[in-house]
């Protein structure tokens, strides 16, 4: 829904997220660390009702998204410590630059948070890999300086 517009479009998403993955696989796997190959297969399952091993996770599918669609993601937990911000990497920022927000609630569902037109909220903390990886990689941090 909030990228498309449209929840039947699910599987588009994980289209595009998978495209990204293929084309940036040693930074996701190398660089950041992620298991590539359960990411794969998280996005592969286009069945309604995959079973929980094929749900989205954070911070994995959050930064992952957040890049493919070169937007800001906040991550929110019913633990606020654990509450993440992802920042695109390597992309200046575009025309959308408000965060989608999403609220895990529980271990099982994920909640788009939908705020009204002129409403901001106080992102939480930064992912830790943003920063360091954005000079390691000589990405732009353009992004950051908008939410700093």
């Amino acid at each position: 829904v909030a990228i498309f517009q449209e929840e039947g479009k699910w599987q588009d998403v994980k289209i595009a997220m998978k495209s990204q993955l293929t084309k940036q696989q040693y930074i996701y796997g190398n660089i950041l660390g992620y298991d590539t190959s359960r990411l794969i297969s998280v996005l592969s399952c286009f069945q309604p009702g995959c079973s929980r091993e094929y749900w989205f996770y954070v911070p994995e599918c959050a930064q992952l998204a957040s890049d493919t669609f070169n937007i800001p993601i906040a991550a929110f937990s019913e633990d606020s410590t654990s509450s993440l911000f992802f920042l695109p990497f390597d992309k200046k920022p575009g025309r959308r630059k408000k965060p989608i927000i999403l609220h895990w609630h529980g271990k099982d569902h994920v909640v788009l948070v939908k705020l009204k037109q002129h409403r901001d909220i106080q992102v939480p903390h930064l992912n830790p890999q943003y920063i360091p990886i954005c000079r390691r990689l000589g990405f732009s941090e353009d992004w950051h300086s908008l939410f700093v």
